[in-house]
């Protein structure tokens, strides 16, 4: 991974996207600590932003710079093999999705408790569904006809009454499967298509390369 940071920061005038996990502060460190001039970095949410502020390194935006060079990131669930993602743990997943999407290259960093051999295996939060605000009886009475087993739960705020509203003010479904051998590819566009429904926190085939860092190696899995 550290070939990949440098590579962005020699690069003349590379715009960076930046996501929402914790193992990106460390990849931010790291510019922060690089030849940064002529470096413009995206930002996925407010966390990141401020972390990148933090840093003095410079911010743009998609409205400036809709062609990203390459992108960092983590994620809540890893399937190597299928190159199969959840993301959306930390609410910024419709931005986490579009930056990722206007990447040239998205590079995954996380740890080894992330990695699982199926999806849902580890994570067990549910799949993270941005919804419309209007949409929330809508989209989870649709859900629930589409996967009867299921349960559809709006994700509720810690530190005030109500639920978490995210950057783009839409609310979050936590989609909670309780049937094997899902077909995600169909069902991420089955949810897809529900009206109402933003974006899913399945990232399927985005990914470029995956950096999992284990107590004494790097796993690098290239796609």
């Amino acid at each position: 991974m550290d070939v990949e940071k440098r590579n962005a920061a020699e690069a003349a005038h590379s715009i960076i996207g930046i996501g929402s996990g914790s193992t990106v502060i460390h990849v931010v460190n790291e510019f922060a600590r690089l030849d940064n001039k002529g470096l413009i970095f995206i930002p996925t949410s407010f966390q990141a932003r401020d972390l990148l502020v933090s840093n003095n390194l410079k911010v743009g935006d998609l409205v400036q710079y809709p062609n990203i060079d390459i992108t960092f990131d983590g994620a809540d669930e890893i399937v190597l093999n299928n190159n199969i993602l959840i993301k959306g743990g930390g609410g910024a997943l419709l931005m986490e999705k579009i930056i990722a999407y206007s990447s040239e290259e998205l590079i995954i960093v996380a740890d080894s408790s992330k990695l699982s051999n199926r999806i849902f295996e580890r994570w067990k939060k549910g799949l993270p569904i941005e919804v419309h605000t209007k949409a929330q009886s809508v989209v989870s009475n649709k859900l629930i006809k589409l996967l009867p087993k299921c349960s559809a739960i709006v994700r509720q705020a810690v530190h005030k009454a109500g639920p978490i509203i995210t950057d783009n003010g839409n609310i979050i479904i936590d989609l909670h499967i309780n049937e094997d051998n899902i077909d995600v590819v169909k069902l991420n566009q089955e949810i897809s298509k529900i009206p109402g429904v933003i974006e899913t926190g399945l990232f399927i085939g985005m990914a470029s390369k995956i950096f999992i860092a284990e107590e004494t190696k790097i796993i690098t899995k290239e796609y």
